[in-house]
């Protein structure tokens, strides 16, 4: 498929910035998809599960992971941290 890819760095603290992918139509409903861990990130098969005529997709790397800065951090990365940075990455217009 070939579907645009935007990318971007969203700042979530001191110590962090999350890298993400929104893949598909902007118009589509959003599918958000979180990637395992500890480290990894999203990988391009990670993009193709998905039905992109169908639905817009946005990988987050989560924090300390993937290309996210500071690769490998642990300071401020914890559950609630994450579902911290899911909404900031909703929003896209706030910082926390």
């Amino acid at each position: 498929s070939n579907f645009e890819i935007r990318t971007g760095y969203l700042p979530v603290g001191i110590d962090h910035q999350l890298y993400f992918e929104d893949v598909g139509d902007p118009q589509r409903e959003a599918l958000l998809f979180l990637h395992g861990g500890p480290g990894l990130g999203c990988e391009e098969k990670h993009r193709k599960q998905f039905n992109l005529n169908k639905y817009r997709v946005i990988l987050m790397h989560q924090r300390g992971s993937g290309k996210s800065q500071t690769q490998g951090e642990i300071n401020d990365n914890t559950t609630q941290h994450l579902v911290n940075d899911i909404e900031v990455l909703r929003d896209r217009k706030s910082v926390v």
